[in-house]
């Protein structure tokens, strides 16, 4: 049989290519975890923390809405004297962004020793702009039941939400659950140029926002936590030192 020349370059070619082809290397293509952006991001910022400490801090202007969150929270749910003791100097540095930045960076330095052990990952997430209505409507009805709730008072609290709503109302706040000590961890994820990035961070929410009830075994824990700074504190707080039969709310105690 007649083969043209043509022909038989072409099947070397193709005899030649094959061996090729099987000898080429097996390449492993990297595939994103199978999570949202903001668990990945959540993630990859405590990771981060564990190496880098405070390195992981971005400055930016959203860091002035996670503060005012903050502040908002500590209004709805903490101490009445401290409230009425601290409330100005807090609203001076809120004012500051370099000391709110501070603030942020001292709390990443605080936890970054124990959260290299701790094993967190994020397990769940919640959107930001409801949470920072939700927690304004509790701050406003809790000053109104002290008797706080005068004019400055309404001035900071319409201030603080709408910073709050200004830097954050896209967001989500991310849950991390830990093996170990701080247990649980929630940080404020923004986007930013297409990006995900972490603003603000946190071990203590209220439960009344959403947070689980720790077991006492957990809270004693805590409570001689280092990253608290209660670790060579005399006298822990026992369970049921407070008798539940008072019959006055113990915030007036």
């Amino acid at each position: 049989m007649f083969v043209s020349r043509e022909c038989w370059i072409s099947s070397w070619g193709v005899l030649a290519i094959v061996p090729l082809l099987g000898c080429a290397p097996k390449v492993d293509i990297a595939r994103l975890p199978d999570q949202t952006p903001t668990f990945r991001a959540a993630n990859s910022f405590i990771h981060c923390v564990e190496g880098a400490n405070s390195l992981c801090v971005k400055s930016g202007r959203a860091l002035v809405g996670w503060d005012a969150l903050f502040l908002l929270v500590w209004l709805s749910d903490g101490s009445p004297v401290s409230i009425v003791g601290a409330l100005q100097p807090q609203l001076n540095a809120h004012s500051n962004p370099r000391v709110v930045e501070r603030r942020f960076v001292e709390e990443i330095e605080r936890y970054a020793a124990v959260l290299r052990g701790a094993e967190c990952d994020a397990v769940a997430e919640r959107p930001l702009g409801g949470l920072i209505d939700e927690v304004s409507r509790d701050a406003v009805a809790r000053l109104q039941r002290l008797g706080l709730w005068q004019r400055g008072m309404v001035e900071a609290v319409t201030l603080l939400t709408a910073e709050a709503h200004r830097d954050l109302e896209d967001g989500a706040l991310v849950r991390l659950d830990c093996k170990s000590d701080p247990y649980r961890v929630h940080v404020a994820a923004i986007e930013s140029d297409g990006f995900y990035e972490i603003i603000g961070m946190t071990t203590l929410l209220p439960e009344k926002l959403g947070d689980l009830r720790p077991s006492s075994e957990v809270v004693q824990d805590r409570l001689q936590s280092r990253s608290l700074g209660l670790a060579g504190a005399a006298g822990m707080i026992a369970e049921n030192t407070i008798d539940p039969w008072l019959t006055f709310p113990v915030e007036e105690l």
